[in-house]
């Protein structure tokens, strides 16, 4: 399971490396007196953070990754998606991609920005039943 650590501990430094930036770009314009948000496509991070720390770290720190080892390969996957996916939902959250036409004030979330987060969760959902799931049913 030391690949799997590995993964995990990579997505989990890189989540905070990711939302200590974003934290400091939001106080940033809050000392400007803008609006302050956590933009919809930062959850991709938070919860790759989040899924890949309590169901990939806490078990196999707890020593009882023997019997769960599925759901560990489930979790990495999952979160490798969600990490992926928020590199288009941040870029369409700044209007760089998909929202380049649109003027004013942004929104949280920019419409193109929410598509994709939902797009991304669906996926990295399939992700986590694709790699907890094929291998039973092709083992049968």
């Amino acid at each position: 399971m030391t690949s799997l650590s590995t993964i995990a501990m990579a997505i989990v430094g890189l989540a905070f490396t990711i939302l200590i930036f974003r934290i400091k770009r939001e106080l940033d314009m809050a000392e400007k007196g803008e609006t302050t948000w956590i933009a919809f496509s930062d959850w991709l991070v938070i919860i790759a953070l989040l899924v890949a720390g309590l169901f990939v770290l806490v078990p196999l720190l707890a020593n009882d990754a023997a019997g769960r080892s599925r759901v560990l390969i489930s979790a990495v996957s999952f979160s490798i998606v969600m990490m992926l996916g928020w590199v288009p939902a941040i870029l369409a959250h700044y209007r760089l991609i998909f929202g380049r036409r649109r003027s004013g004030p942004r929104q949280n979330p920019e419409p193109a920005e929410g598509i994709i987060v939902i797009v991304i969760v669906l996926l990295s959902t399939a992700a986590f039943g694709l790699t907890y799931f094929l291998p039973r049913l092709l083992t049968r």
